[in-house]
């Protein structure tokens, strides 16, 4: 019969010891399946297997227990695969199916190691009794233990290779973030030769390494562009309390279109587009400045004006004043011109007859 176990007994086995006593088989025919359910197998893994024992005797055996050796283990000791309903019995044909999580030590060394596995059981004689407790060896498999870096080599390789690339397409102008980069690619080529040689943990500290020295290549790149946007942002900034009062409705109208533009630079800046904020906040900053010219045209527009106004204003009021004393001036220049026709004497007697 087939026995199913529940997953979590399935994964686990159960705590190793010493093979009791038990005599070799004599008449009894097994055989036993073991698989391993991992391609790749790393220092501090499970190693899954499956196991089935199959009865391909005459008489009926009853299963007690299953036991794997793998050979980093002292001898004489199993892993036992954990039987929730032993004593199992097997008819003729008869299988029984379990598994075993075997836990690959975290410092074993890496290379192939061989499990083997043993039943014990007891074989049903023709009276009908069970016979003595026999044990049953079988079933070897290789496993091969490779070491825990080169795991991680293989998922680092992919993760650094993404960054190399994002790096390069930020178009770094820094020179320290362009150095950073290039020290970056070069840590990178040592942990390729380094797993080349086989030196998996040097692979994954130049591969640490190049990671470490990408971010900073990126950062300092970053806080450059973040710090340039800032200072243009806040140039503009202080440019604008001068137009608050603009009179000039096309200064009004350029101011307006610099403080769209500012906005949008300050959004692009919180999402990180650093350049392309800049590029909005040099418009903002033409912007400003065209509107600053036109306020400053405008004003001394209205000055020349006024200039124009007071000086017509001040002719007006010479005219009228010139006006004034020729009208004063005329009797006077009368009695003059009189005063010369009639002489002294004429005069006087003409101002006493008056």
């Amino acid at each position: 019969m087939r026995i199913r176990f529940l997953t979590a007994l399935m994964l686990v086995a159960t705590a190793m010891g010493a093979v009791g006593p038990a005599s070799q088989v004599s008449g009894a025919s097994l055989t036993l399946d073991m698989t391993l359910a991992e391609a790749s197998v790393y220092q501090g893994d499970v190693a899954n297997l499956s196991l089935t024992v199959t009865n391909t005797g005459v008489n009926d055996i009853v299963v007690h227990k299953i036991g794997i050796h793998p050979d980093w283990m002292p001898r004489l000791f199993f892993h036992w695969v954990d039987l929730p309903d032993a004593p199992v019995l097997l008819s003729q044909g008869g299988s029984l199916s379990a598994s075993l999580g075997l836990e690959i030590p975290l410092d074993l060394s890496p290379g192939p190691y061989y499990c083997y596995a043993k039943v014990q059981f007891k074989e049903r004689e023709p009276s009908g009794r069970l016979g003595p407790l026999q044990a049953w060896t079988n079933g070897n498999v290789t496993i091969e233990v490779h070491d825990a870096s080169e795991r991680l080599y293989d998922q680092l390789v992919p993760v650094v290779l993404e960054r190399i690339s994002y790096a390069k397409g930020q178009r770094l102008e820094l020179s320290e973030a362009v150095t950073l980069l290039a020290r970056a690619e070069s840590e990178y080529g040592q942990a390729v030769e380094s797993a080349g040689a086989a030196d998996y943990p040097g692979a994954v500290a130049h591969l640490e390494a190049s990671s470490a020295l990408l971010e900073q290549a990126i950062q300092t790149e970053e806080n450059y562009w973040r710090q340039e946007t800032l200072n243009l942002t806040s140039r503009v900034e202080s440019k604008l309390p001068s137009l608050e009062q603009a009179e000039s409705p096309n200064a009004r109208r350029f101011l307006s279109l610099a403080q769209a533009a500012l906005s949008e630079a300050r959004g692009l800046a919180e999402e990180r587009k650093y350049r392309v904020a800049i590029s909005r906040a040099e418009e903002a900053e033409l912007l400003v400045n065209q509107a600053l010219l036109l306020e400053d045209e405008y004003q001394k527009s209205k000055t020349e004006l006024y200039i124009i106004l007071g000086a017509i204003a001040v002719a007006g009021a010479s005219v009228a004043f010139v006006g004034a004393l020729i009208i004063w001036r005329r009797p006077r220049a009368r009695r003059e011109a009189s005063q010369k026709s009639l002489g002294p004497a004429g005069y006087q007697a003409q101002s006493r007859s008056r």
